[in-house]
């Protein structure tokens, strides 16, 4: 979603969550006072992590915005959602904790820690502080909107004190063509993995905010890598993997980046953004092609067929949409869930697609081109599953949960074959090798777990701590 991928998505929105508040409401240094609670270093991040999506600058939800100090404490169509130096009594609180309904955000929780800072913070008179640097972001890579970079709780530990230096999230995997790369984005930048070996080849960075989504050419000669700012600007960057370099930088979008996919012959990339579009670009040159607008809240996925005719998408508005790539129409939107569709993926043959939501069930559906019939229900998460993915034979499917959960499922039968609990943290994006030889799962607390499908063994943990990314075989 990689992703964010729950932002101006939900799921790097709501269900993206959160994730990103690591650090702890204040930290005691030897022989000093408690640093108080910075607005900007410790509770902005979780708003943009977990609530711009649906409480941003443009349209927020109930009229209230909380992408700033200022629109927070002007509140919204409910008034203030803070009780200043109150914090059990603020609304906010009271929301985030459902003891108020409805509980926020919708399809997901915010870690207690991250609701105990907010608390914290209102408790101790609700103050703003200095904005956060820019760290060097010029205002191209900004866009000409007003706002500031995203820094998530997990960039400020660093190893002076008694800060610890942690992996950031995974929010978006995609392996090569030959599967012998996996390529891992997280906040700022995308790693690259050797499969074999489990070493860590090169990083990328530069990227503005979380890589929420990661795309290899068929060919393996490019990477596109989705992101940028949630409600502020979307980004696409590619990148000639043999020369190891950026190509091209697209501003693609005035939202978030959610989805980015390479049609089978290379010549086009689409883009699904939180502004509710899809765009279609002409590949080298960078050109848009077309917009495609159906959708009535954020894109999560995007994806061709594998003939390159129709394009699937999905979203925040529940739905999943079937288009014609040749004329750029929308033939086909079925609701196809009770809350949040955050995946959908082709089978390899074309034949099937998979759905993934936050209301905890996978649907197979037969792909038509007049329609798409529900096939199977899959049941049996505990909450909100945040991606699915077709092996490539077809015959299965793997799903990743908020639950901390992967489950196999028989596509046949719809009966779950298979489940790992060797996450520690919520499972965000999942992936099989082209072959089918190995499943990976990227999760909240920076690490990718890697399983042999063959013996359904843990062969590995790759982790994106930037020091040192490391591997520990089992």
């Amino acid at each position: 979603m990689n992703i964010s991928r729950v932002s101006s998505t939900i799921l790097l929105s709501s269900l993206l969550v959160l994730l990103m508040g690591l650090a702890m409401p204040c930290t005691v240094l030897a022989d000093q006072k408690p640093i108080p609670i910075s607005f900007h270093k410790d509770i902005l991040p979780i708003f943009r992590s977990a609530c711009v999506g649906c409480h941003g600058m443009n349209s927020p939800a109930g009229g209230l915005s909380l992408a700033s100090y200022a629109s927070l404490i002007k509140g919204g169509k409910g008034g203030s959602p803070l009780t200043i130096g109150k914090g059990a009594d603020s609304r906010l609180v009271k929301l985030l904790l459902g003891t108020m309904q409805p509980k926020m955000p919708p399809g997901g929780s915010l870690k207690q820690i991250d609701i105990d800072r907010i608390k914290q913070w209102i408790d101790a008179g609700a103050k703003t502080d200095a904005a956060i640097p820019e760290s060097g972001l010029s205002k191209s890579k900004l866009g000409s909107k007003p706002g500031e970079p995203i820094v998530p709780a997990a960039a400020h530990h660093t190893a002076v004190g008694s800060f610890v230096l942690v992996p950031t999230p995974v929010t978006s995997l995609a392996f090569s063509a030959d599967g012998k790369t996996l390529a891992v984005g997280s906040y700022q930048q995308v790693q690259f993995w050797d499969t074999a070996s489990q070493k860590l080849l090169q990083t990328w960075n530069g990227h503005t905010d979380a890589v929420r989504s990661l795309s290899f050419s068929k060919d393996g000669k490019w990477l596109a890598a989705g992101g940028g700012l949630p409600t502020i600007s979307g980004e696409i960057r590619l990148w000639d993997v043999a020369a190891g370099h950026e190509s091209q930088v697209v501003e693609a979008h005035p939202d978030v980046v959610n989805a980015v996919a390479f049609s089978p012959d290379g010549k086009l990339i689409v883009s699904g953004s939180g502004d509710k579009s899809i765009k279609v670009w002409q590949l080298p040159s960078g050109k848009l092609s077309a917009t495609l607008r159906d959708h009535s809240d954020g894109v999560l996925s995007a994806v061709f067929s594998p003939d390159g005719k129709y394009l699937a998408s999905s979203g925040m508005d529940k739905s999943m949409k079937v288009w014609d790539i040749s004329t750029g129409k929308r033939i086909y939107s079925i609701t196809a869930h009770d809350d949040i569709v955050t995946d959908t993926e082709f089978s390899l043959d074309g034949k099937k697609l998979i759905s993934s939501s936050a209301d905890k069930s996978v649907k197979i559906w037969s792909f038509g081109t007049d329609s798409s019939n529900q096939l199977k229900a899959l049941t049996g998460h505990k909450a909100g599953i945040l991606a699915a993915t077709f092996s490539p034979d077809g015959q299965t499917a793997a799903t990743a949960s908020a639950d901390k959960s992967v489950k196999i499922w028989n596509v046949s039968s719809g009966g779950n074959s298979l489940s790992f609990s060797d996450a520690k943290d919520w499972v965000y994006t999942i992936k099989y090798s082209p072959d089918g030889k190995l499943l990976a799962a990227g999760t909240w607390d920076g690490q990718v777990l890697l399983w042999n499908t063959a013996n359904a063994k843990l062969m590995g943990k790759l982790s994106t701590l930037r020091s040192h990314a490391l591997t520990v075989s089992q």
